[in-house]
Formats: structure tokens, C-alpha cells, sequence
């Protein structure tokens, strides 16, 4: 990158945008594209699978690049990962509003009554208070709980550490399961960070619907979104003194 004289940012803005929709992690990508000389040069982050989704991207932006490099405008260098966040709150803003309001049709709209990220501790059963409706037959919650061993190792303890952009991230999550499940009556759920101890609640969550094939179906489908898409990593603490990070970039 310190060869790169001059930079294009919006190319690699545009790299970690296309990544969001798969991947939200996608917004702490590192990497530049820019000019040295008459050469453009892209420093793309190092994994094969970056790489050819990098060269994916530039595939259809070159013409655009090679008009930059003769002059034209483009990002500052250092705007890219403030763009990059803003796409991933337009998006989930954009989402929530589709499923919130329930549109002009005059179908009724899922309730979202909680979707948080939190260091305060969680109690499922105050998720199932507030997703409680006259017309839901079914109230399905779920917690996922720290456990004392990953592997074949003890566990001591644990450290969530989240992205900025992660609750902007479940919004959008909770949004899309909402949309996928129209007959949810309310929704409510939260994912803690920071230090959490053996047995402590990492991620509580509940759904209402009329049936129970619903209110289950649905609150798999949260949990299941949720752990794939949030940027929330797990740093493990065992009990021989080492230590791991759990699906961290």
C-alpha cells in the first residue's frame, strides 16, 4: 500500500459493499486500489476466496478505474469504511421499514418489540413477556448459554466482542426472518457482549404466532440468521491458561 501514490478508494468502498449481503464482516476488509506510475495496483485482503471475489468487482468497474486514474472524481482515501458502514444501515433500515410497517395492503405487521446488543445480562423470560399478544396460541423462546467446554477443552470463561455495526446488523436480520415469517404476531431479541461467565446467557430471544409450527419455525430460523450474519466474535478462555478467537477475521 505505501506504493500506492495515488488511491481510489470508492473501488474498494465498492468491494466491501458487494461482500455485505453474504457476509457483514465484510466492512473490516482491508485493502486499497490506486496508481503507481502508470500501473494500477489493488492490495486485496489475503485469503483466495477475497481475492477472486476482488477480482470479480473489478471486472466490471476497470473502464470506470482507468477513467479515475486520467482524472475524475472519486472518494477521499479513508471515506471507505464509513461508506461501507452507512450501506450496511441503509440496508437494514430499509428492511425494517418493509417489514414494520406492513405496507399499504392492510396486512398486519410482525411487532419487533426488542433487538439489542447489550452488556447487561439477559432474561428470556422477559423476551417472553414482550412478544405476548391476545392472538399468538404459541410463545417459542430460546437462549443460548455459555457452556464449560468447546472441543474436548474446559472452558473458564468467555469475551463477546462486537462490531459497531451490529446492531444496525440484527435490525436487519430480525427484518428479513419477519418478512420470511408474516404470520409471527412479535419478536424479541438480544445478544450480549463483553465478559460472560459459565452458564451466563448469550443470546435470548422469542417469537409469538398463532400455531406452534409457526412460532417454532420461526425461532429457528432468528437464531440460525443471527449466528451467521451478526459481527460478533467469541474470544475463549480455557482452563490451561490459553486462549482462542472463535471465527474472527
Amino acid at each position: 500500500p505505501r506504493n500506492t501514490l495515488s488511491f481510489l478508494s470508492g473501488s474498494f468502498s465498492l468491494y466491501k459493499r458487494q461482500g455485505l449481503p453474504h457476509v457483514p464482516t465484510a466492512v473490516l476488509s482491508r485493502g486499497t486500489v490506486g496508481v503507481a506510475g502508470r500501473t494500477l495496483i489493488v492490495n486485496l485482503p489475503g485469503s483466495r476466496g477475497g481475492v477472486m471475489d476482488g477480482l470479480g468487482v473489478l471486472e466490471g468497474v476497470l473502464d470506470h478505474a482507468l477513467s479515475q486514474i486520467a482524472g475524475g472524481d472519486h472518494e477521499r482515501a479513508g471515506e471507505q469504511d464509513a461508506s461501507a458502514a452507512a450501506a450496511v444501515k441503509e440496508q437494514a433500515m430499509s428492511s425494517e421499514t418493509a417489514a414494520g410497517t406492513g405496507g399499504e395492503s392492510g396486512e398486519r405487521a410482525v411487532r419487533v418489540v426488542l433487538a439489542e446488543i447489550t452488556e447487561e445480562k439477559l432474561d428470556v423470560a422477559e423476551h417472553e413477556r414482550l412478544v405476548a399478544d391476545e392472538a399468538a396460541g404459541a410463545v417459542v423462546s430460546f437462549a443460548g448459554v455459555v457452556r464449560n467446554h468447546d472441543g474436548g477443552r474446559s472452558v473458564a470463561a468467555l469475551h463477546y466482542e462486537g462490531h459497531p455495526t451490529a446492531k444496525d446488523v440484527l435490525r436487519s436480520v430480525v427484518s428479513e426472518v419477519a418478512e420470511r415469517h408474516p404470520q409471527m404476531r412479535a419478536v424479541a431479541i438480544s445478544h450480549r457482549i463483553g465478559d460472560l461467565g459459565i452458564g451466563d446467557v448469550a443470546l435470548a430471544c422469542a417469537v409469538s404466532a398463532p400455531h406452534r409450527r409457526e412460532a417454532f419455525a420461526a425461532c429457528a430460523d432468528l437464531v440460525d440468521t443471527a449466528k451467521a450474519r451478526l459481527p460478533i466474535w467469541k474470544h475463549q478462555r480455557f482452563t490451561d491458561g490459553t486462549d482462542e478467537w472463535v471465527n474472527s477475521p
